[in-house]
């Protein structure tokens, strides 16, 4: 019955449903481009890395991070990541996707989560939440981009990040079930027809290739 219901399901989120570049460096990395005038400072990477990302504050907070990222930047309902763990009320402890379902009507919105594979994955066409194993931890994370070889998250830890196929798929399914093997959160409107969405957030993962210059490296403090 459950099998039905998610392959029920998995056909209506697919309908329904500016990348930046790898991060994850020790260094600060300021970029500049050259005009008629000189050299102008365009951003930091580490403002590129965590651009339209809520970062998360604790460390059992990914859960609620990754709702305000895709509330605020995909429907644009402004949320913060305080507001969200006030619903959870989890105290210390992580949240799941039963507790995140649990509280989305509060903030006008209803969670279907699901088990799915890569080969559904590829195919959605607006953000999810997913779970994965991240250093041997439970965490939660927002793709925010697919295509047939690279990944692109929005993740409430690590800022934006662009992964492999492979890459993606190690973290990703934490399931023996062949076709189910991995597990996401699809976050969808009570009332579609008053929600506005930011297309631009969701698209296909794409590499920079502009005439910038790495100027200055520091070590961040």
């Amino acid at each position: 019955m459950r099998n039905t219901l998610i392959k029920g399901l998995l056909p209506f989120l697919i309908s329904c449903l500016v990348i930046l570049p790898l991060t994850g460096w020790a260094e600060e990395v300021r970029l500049t481009t050259r005009s008629v005038s000189g050299e102008l400072p365009v951003q930091s990477w580490k403002a590129l890395r965590d651009k339209r990302v809520v970062k998360q504050d604790l460390d059992y907070s990914c859960g609620a991070a990754s709702i305000a990222t895709l509330l605020s930047e995909y429907y644009r309902r402004p949320t913060t990541e305080l507001e969200v763990l006030k619903l959870l009320a989890k105290g210390g402890n992580r949240a799941s996707f039963a507790d995140m379902q649990r509280i989305l009507p509060e903030l006008g919105f209803k969670g279907i989560g699901l088990a799915t594979s890569w080969e559904q994955l590829v195919s959605l066409k607006l953000p999810v939440i997913v779970y994965v194993r991240q250093r041997k931890e439970d965490h939660f994370t927002v793709l925010r981009g697919i295509s047939d070889t690279h990944v692109s998250l929005a993740d409430p830890s690590l800022g934006n990040r662009i992964l492999t196929r492979q890459q993606f798929k190690e973290i990703w399914e934490t399931r023996d079930q062949p076709g189910l093997e991995g597990k996401m959160l699809a976050i969808l409107p009570n009332n579609a027809d008053t929600q506005v969405t930011d297309k631009q957030f969701f698209a296909i993962p794409q590499f920079p290739n502009l005439p910038l210059e790495l100027l200055v490296l520091r070590k961040l403090p």
